[in-house]
C-alpha cells in the first residue's frame, strides 16, 4: 500500500475532491466541485501514482466543461472500452469524456428522478393552492433560486417565480393569496432600497407589500426564519444574531412580542407555527438537530412535547422518522393531510409528510 497525494493546481479556491477512479494502466482520475457560494471549479484531473498531474479538463470540448451540466461531478469511472464516465449530481446525467478529459456528445445517460430541485432553503404549505411551496435552487437553470409549488402527492412540481439569492425563507398568507419571504440586506450595496425586509409576493412573483425590518438590523441582524401568525396578522421571525428566541413582528414592522426557545435548544434551526386555536395563542415546533429531535411548545415557549427525528431513543422503531438532516419544517393546514407536518431531509433530499 502507498499514499498518493495529488498535486492539484493552485488555486482551487473552496473546491473539494468529489470523485476518484483508477484509469488503466497507471493513472488516477480525480474530480473537483466547488462549494456553494463561490465560482464553481468543476474539473477532472489525471495523475500518476506519484501524484504528478498528467492531464486535466481545459475548457474545450463540445459542450464545454463550463456548461452547467458539468457541475456537481460526484463520481468517475472508466468503462471497459476505455471511455471515462462522470456523473453530474446537478444535471442528473452520466457524461462521457474524451482522452483529453473534455466532454463529448458521443453518449450521455440521463438518470434524473424526483422533482428536479436541489439546495433547499425554505418550505411552507399554501392552503390557497393546496400545495407545498419550496424555496430552492433548480437543476435547470442551475444556481438560480426559485419558489416552486409541489403537489400534495409529492410527484409533481412547477416553478412559480424566481427570487434573488438574498431570499432565504418563506411562509404563506392563504386568505390573501400571498407568499411572504424573508429577505436579507446586501452588505455590498449602498442602494437606499437595500433593506432587510419581509416581502409579500403574489403567485406571479410581484411584490405587493414590503415590511421594513431595518430597525432590527443593528442589534439582531438579518431576518432568517419566518412563520405567519394568522390570528394576529403578524410574523414570528428568527434573526441571524438572535438564535435563542423568535421575535413577533407586525405588518408595520414593529415588535409586538417574543417567543423564547426551550432551554434544550442550543440554537434555533428550523421552526414552524401550528394549532392557532391553542389556549396560549398557538404552538411552535422547533428542530433540535444536534439531539435529533423536535420540541413542541406553546406560544410562550413552554415545552409541551417532543418527537424523535433520528436515532434509537424511540421505544417504537416505527415512530423514528430516520431523518439525517431535517430542515426546514412546515405545518399542513388544509386538504387530506391537514394537521400533518412536512419536513425536508437535507441528507437525502426527500420531502417527508408525517402526523404526530
Amino acid at each position: 500500500m502507498a499514499e498518493v497525494i495529488p498535486q492539484l493546481p493552485v488555486p482551487l479556491g473552496k473546491s473539494q475532491i468529489s470523485g476518484l477512479a483508477f484509469k488503466v494502466r497507471d493513472r488516477l482520475l480525480v474530480s473537483t466541485d466547488a462549494k456553494k457560494g463561490v465560482v464553481r471549479n468543476n474539473k477532472v484531473f489525471e495523475f500518476d501514482f506519484q501524484g504528478h498531474l498528467t492531464a486535466q479538463t481545459t475548457g474545450s470540448g463540445n459542450p464545454p466543461p463550463t456548461s452547467p451540466i458539468f457541475q456537481g461531478i460526484e463520481g468517475l469511472a472508466q468503462t471497459t472500452s476505455g471511455a471515462v464516465a462522470a456523473s453530474s449530481f446537478v444535471a442528473g446525467r452520466i457524461l462521457f469524456l474524451d482522452n483529453d478529459l473534455n466532454l463529448t456528445q458521443r453518449q450521455e445517460l440521463d438518470y434524473k428522478f424526483g422533482l428536479g430541485l436541489l439546495d433547499f432553503f425554505g418550505l411552507a404549505w399554501d392552503a390557497s393552492l393546496s400545495e407545498h411551496l419550496i424555496l430552492s435552487e433548480a437543476i435547470d437553470p442551475v444556481d438560480r433560486r426559485f419558489i416552486s409549488a409541489v403537489s400534495p402527492s409529492l410527484n409533481a412540481t412547477r416553478k412559480l417565480f424566481e427570487v434573488d439569492a438574498l431570499t432565504v425563507r418563506l411562509t404563506c398568507l392563504p386568505k390573501e393569496r400571498l407568499i411572504a419571504v424573508s429577505h436579507k440586506k446586501d452588505p455590498n450595496s449602498s442602494d437606499p432600497k437595500n433593506i432587510p425586509a419581509i416581502r409579500l409576493h403574489d403567485h406571479k412573483g410581484i411584490v405587493k407589500e414590503e415590511i421594513n425590518l431595518n430597525n432590527f438590523f443593528d442589534t439582531l441582524g438579518n431576518p432568517i426564519g419566518i412563520a405567519y401568525i394568522p390570528q394576529s396578522d403578524s410574523f414570528a421571525v428568527r434573526f441571524g444574531q438572535e438564535d435563542k428566541q423568535l421575535i413577533i413582528v407586525t405588518r408595520k414592522g414593529v415588535k409586538s412580542g417574543s417567543v423564547p426557545a426551550p432551554p434544550e435548544i442550543k440554537a434555533i434551526n428550523g421552526f414552524t407555527f401550528f394549532n392557532p386555536d391553542h389556549p396560549s395563542g398557538g404552538q411552535f415546533v422547533f428542530l433540535d438537530r444536534p439531539n435529533q429531535r423536535a420540541i413542541l411548545t406553546d406560544f410562550q415557549g413552554k415545552r409541551v412535547g417532543s418527537f424523535v427525528t433520528r436515532g434509537a431513543t424511540s421505544r417504537n422503531p416505527n415512530e423514528d422518522l430516520n431523518l439525517v438532516q431535517p430542515f426546514p419544517i412546515s405545518s399542513i393546514t388544509s386538504g387530506p393531510d391537514a394537521g400533518a407536518f412536512a419536513l425536508i431531509d437535507l441528507g437525502s433530499f426527500e420531502i417527508v409528510v408525517f402526523h404526530l
